[in-house]
């Protein structure tokens, strides 16, 4: 793309003043043509040209027009800029400013034929050199890719073209690559706010654009091209430069370097695809087993170095909001990264169908329910690290011996992250040894069963609120969750102990039972937790 910025410094003769439109040099320039003395002016006009005029030609041509008339016609048909041989007046410059409109004033002397032959040469020339350069880089990427070579090189062989910073970023705004032309040293603290400006930045960005944003703390720009394929996105390449000095070259070495990082991230995922099926094979295979301790369903388990006969927990990682497919595979890929260091051994697999992600982990000696809970706050914290905009939740089974355990751990995971997800507690991580009475009365969510208790309990309470506006179920929650204090329960709801009895005595009088009744009691307070599966 050449500018008009390129043409003032390489095409138009030393000595060309700007008049007007400072601010848009680095508009775009499609073609130059010069005003003719005889109708018609000009040839068809699609936008962006730069008009070269002589005013002595717009005089023979009509006498009664004035310059900043033309100008004012030449902006309606969006042209890029107008060059002019001759005197301006004041009025063809206050025209211009106002219509945004850049203004040239060549210099006496000029030979408009000669300034438009040079500026087609700039113009076709820069296209054409941009173009095989824009080749040769592309088939430089190819060899690489075919040679095997890492998305570190990748970024290296970028940047060194570009001229300028590179960066490879995942879908989570996790950095996969990053490299400085001429071998200089990375800005480690630009790199981490990097992090979650591009995590955000995928985010919020739709479709599949190139556009130019600002650095963290003013430190430059960067010229951000969306990794995508086949509509599905992958991540984000940025080229990174000091203030404003990212030109075309290095956005369109960025442009190349998206399509090839796509095609790398694309056949990772590709490879990994026919293992993603093994494994859901290997689970779906396991949960139907008659039984389930079979050799054979052993031997499977030791392809991915998991042993069926040790203890095992598992884990089920969700959301309250569903998780975009590539998104989840990312976080399924960081889940296994994390194991891996830790020297757990694992087996994680992505669940397309529900949007979670069932995670399997071999357990070593000691407490094996404190080493679980410890394994999935940190699969949890390093996930909400790389995500912070997705509410991330955990469910942990018990852990077990043997593959009959293991089912159980897998279901009770599943329970547990389907409860946090349903009471959306604060706790993220959600362990199904605590679910007390919910592990009884969350296999009945759904049933009639249900609603039926808490209609025959809660319900009458409840539509009472309703009609009155009051919030007499509000009272007697808080009234159990202070152990039946009431002292305590009136400081928590701000009233005063006289209010308290008098409402209590109208709860007990719309319920039909005596609130000291302990059999009562007990079952208002299952009615509560009911409340929160309806």
């Amino acid at each position: 793309m050449t500018t008009l910025a390129d043409l003032l410094r390489l095409a138009l003769p030393q000595g060309t003043h700007l008049l007007a439109g400072q601010e848009h040099l680095q508009r775009a320039v499609s073609w130059a043509i010069s005003l003719r003395p005889s109708p018609p002016a000009f040839p068809h006009l699609n936008g962006g040209e730069l008009i070269l005029m002589d005013l002595a030609d717009l005089a023979l041509l009509d006498p009664s027009l004035s310059l900043a008339r033309v100008i004012a016609d030449l902006a309606a048909v969006r042209v890029a800029a107008i060059a002019v041989l001759g005197t301006v007046d004041e009025e063809a410059v206050s025209s211009a400013s106002q219509l945004h409109s850049p203004l040239f004033a060549l210099p006496v002397g000029s030979r408009l034929t000669d300034v438009e032959r040079e500026a087609i040469r700039v113009i076709v020339n820069r296209q054409a050199q941009l173009e095989r350069f824009a080749s040769q880089v592309t088939h430089e990427l190819t060899n690489l890719l075919v040679s095997g070579a890492s998305l570190d090189q990748v970024a290296q062989t970028l940047a060194r073209h570009a001229n300028c910073t590179i960066t490879v970023h995942g879908l989570l705004g996790d950095l996969l690559a990053a490299a400085a032309p001429g071998g200089r040293g990375l800005d480690e603290g630009l790199l981490a706010d990097l992090h979650t400006e591009t995590a955000r930045l995928l985010q919020e960005q739709p479709g599949e654009a190139s556009f130019l944003a600002a650095l963290p703390n003013q430190r430059g720009s960067r010229w951000v091209t969306i990794i995508t394929s086949n509509h599905q996105r992958y991540g984000a390449l940025s080229a990174i430069a000091p203030g404003n000095d990212l030109d075309d070259v290095a956005k369109l070495v960025a442009e190349r370097g998206a399509l090839t990082c796509a095609l790398e991230l694309g056949r990772r995922q590709t490879i990994s695809a026919g293992e993603l099926n093994r494994r859901r094979q290997f689970i779906r295979d396991l949960l139907a087993a008659p039984e389930p301790g079979a050799i054979s369903l052993a031997q499977r388990g030791l392809q991915w170095s998991f042993e069926l006969d040790r203890r095992q927990v598992s884990f089920y990682i969700g959301s309250d909001q569903p998780i975009p497919m590539p998104l989840l595979h990312r976080c399924a890929q960081l889940v296994e990264e994390e194991l891996t260091q830790r020297r757990v051994s694992n087996l994680v697999t992505p669940e397309e169908e529900t949007g979670d992600i069932l995670v399997l982990c071999g357990l070593g000696p000691g407490k094996p329910a404190r080493r679980g809970r410890r394994l999935a706050k940190a699969l949890h914290d390093r996930l909400a690290a790389q995500l912070p905009t997705v509410t991330l939740r955990v469910g942990v089974g018990r852990s077990a011996d043997g593959a009959v355990g293991l089912i159980q751990s897998i279901n009770e995971a599943a329970q547990a992250l389907q409860l946090s997800k349903r009471i959306r507690g604060t706790d993220p991580v959600s362990y199904y040894g605590d679910m007390g009475l919910f592990r009884l009365l969350l296999p009945l969510q759904g049933s009639d069963v249900l609603r039926k208790f808490y209609d025959e309990t809660l319900g009458a309470l409840a539509a009472y609120d309703a009609r009155q506006q009051a919030s007499l179920v509000e009272t007697l929650a808080a009234y159990f969750a202070h152990h039946g204090n009431l002292s305590r329960t009136a400081e928590a709801l701000f009233l005063h102990r006289n209010t308290l009895l008098y409402r209590m005595e109208r709860i007990a009088a719309i319920i039909g039972h005596d609130l000291n009744d302990p059999e009562m009691r007990l079952l208002l307070q299952v009615a509560f937790k009911v409340q929160q599966l309806l």
